[in-house]
């Protein structure tokens, strides 16, 4: 059977077969999935087939299914459990977004607090210090010192603080890095400062000290805009493991989305003699400009861009550090001058401010505040750094799984030996050697996801291959050839006018 997965209007004895199958499948998987099969529709409704096919359409255009075919070419559907809507989101999805857009007000927050330690709390601080240091130098315990001080380094502290404003935090285009383990990956290239074209922006790298560089991210829509690309270059044909091809979902995931992408975009399901589930999408070819599509890119195509810690130099970390170092020793140290007030000559100082009990204005702004500020400023990346850790562990493994898969696709899953098979996965020189026991744990990997058979020749040279991936592959190439198809917009017959 072909099934069409657009919603479509339905005639009066097919809304009603409609109410009745949907009951009957919401009933039937309710607990647990249930695989069924149109004829196990047919027996339990007792509706015949022509009318139970575009019911059976409607239904798998609205909610999430997979289909299977088996070896005898009988079209299974594999409804969730219980019933989901293709267009529901899951608790757990608005959860994500809720914490995103909490993350990314409070980084929005905290950035505007940075900008006004550096203007505000970093030049009174200064200010304060000099203070000090004069209250110090002619008071009466420190006249035999006062010609000894040395205030140069304060100039030192004035520069540090007049560089911060000729810096910009834009970043724009994307320039090609490498990882330690040899893989290429695309990432954000820093607007160069005003002074330097060779430099970081020095106020983006304390954003990125505390926050980490913003990393090239995937379009939340590229896999389908992916599979629009390769229908567009391929007859307007495509099967389930070549959707697998496109995004890295496993079997059971680039099921279901293959028929989301199906009822999204106007394909018609099919499964062919040799029983391949492929789709074609007619109206998808459709088009006059060719140029917008997106090109084709296989998930193995592109690495994952690691996350870095703030991509700035070392010494400009520690420079950064220093100076909120510098911010919370001295919140510190003013909270100790209002507890103790130790000294007659600074107590002068605080008293100028009228720093006479906690719910003065002062003391908050020059303690308790800048406190929270510095010790946020410094335990943010700490946290950060142990979660880097663990996120780049998960992209390492993905890459390497990405090599894998690349070698299973690019020869259609047909024999190799394992010697061979290791060789294509090791082909790219740059890159990481995979060899002995982590070859061996993504081999079998590979297994589950893929589902290769071993075979042994005459010689005993164990060989690996790819059924499933390459009778699918193949197969509907073959029909992809057979419909030899171009895209037609027509001729136009109407044309009402360039207006002025």
């Amino acid at each position: 059977m072909s099934v069409q997965k657009t919603e479509h209007k339905l005639t009066t004895e097919e809304a009603l077969a409609y109410s009745k199958i949907e009951s009957w499948v919401k009933a039937r998987v309710s607990e647990k999935p249930s695989p069924f099969t149109l004829q196990d529709a047919i027996a339990a409704s007792g509706i015949e087939a022509a009318i139970l096919e575009p019911v059976l359409s409607n239904l798998i255009a609205r909610y999430s299914c997979r289909l299977q075919v088996t070896e005898n070419g009988e079209l299974i559907f594999d409804f969730d459990a219980p019933l989901k809507r293709l267009n529901q989101k899951p608790l757990e999805d608005y959860a994500k977004e809720i914490l995103s857009f909490l993350w990314k007000g409070f980084q929005l927050f905290f950035k505007a607090w940075i900008a006004l330690t550096l203007v505000v709390y970093f030049s009174l601080f200064v200010v304060i210090l000099i203070a000090i240091i004069l209250g110090l130098a002619f008071s009466g315990d420190n006249k035999k010192n006062k010609n000894s001080l040395d205030v140069s380094a304060l100039g030192k502290v004035f520069d540090v603080f007049f560089s911060i404003f000729r810096f910009s935090t834009v970043i724009s285009n994307t320039t090609r890095a490498t990882d330690q383990f040899g893989y290429d990956y695309k990432k954000f290239k820093p607007k160069p400062s005003v002074l330097n074209e060779n430099k970081k922006g020095f106020v983006a790298s304390v954003y990125d000290f505390v926050f980490g560089p913003p990393r090239v991210e995937k379009d939340i829509l590229s896999d389908e805009k992916e599979v629009l690309a390769f229908l567009r270059e391929n007859a307007g044909v495509i099967s389930q493991t070549e959707v697998m091809a496109l995004s890295g979902r496993d079997q059971k995931s680039a099921a279901h989305f293959f028929a989301r992408c199906a009822g999204k975009f106007g394909g018609i399901i099919k499964v062919s003699e040799n029983g391949s589930i492929y789709a074609v999408y007619d109206e998808v070819l459709i088009g006059k400009d060719a140029a917008e599509t997106k090109s084709i890119e296989y998930y193995w195509d592109e690495y994952e861009p690691k996350f870095e810690f703030s991509s700035n130099t070392v010494g400009r970390d520690m420079l950064i550090g220093a100076m909120n170092f510098f911010n919370l020793a001295m919140s510190l140290f003013m909270l100790n001058l209002i507890w103790e007030l130790p000294s007659p000559s600074i107590q002068i100082i605080i008293n100028a401010f009228k720093a006479n009990d906690l719910n003065d204005p002062f003391i908050w702004f020059f303690s308790f505040a800048p406190f929270i500020f510095s010790f946020l400023f410094f335990i943010i990346p700490f946290i950060r750094a142990f979660w880097i850790i663990k996120m780049n562990q998960k992209l390492h493994e993905i890459n390497i799984r990405k090599r894998f898969w690349k070698s299973a696709f690019v020869t259609k899953g047909s024999p190799k030996s394992l010697k061979e098979f290791e060789g294509l996965v090791n082909a790219n020189s740059k890159e990481e050697k995979i060899t002995g026991s982590i070859f061996n744990l993504y081999f079998e990997k590979l297994k589950t996801e893929l589902g290769f058979e071993m075979t042994a020749d005459s010689d005993g040279t164990y060989r690996v291959s790819f059924p499933q991936l390459h009778l699918e592959l193949n197969d509907v190439q073959a029909l992809r050839e057979k419909r030899n198809l171009a895209p037609k917009l027509g001729k136009v017959i109407l044309d009402t006018g360039k207006s002025n």
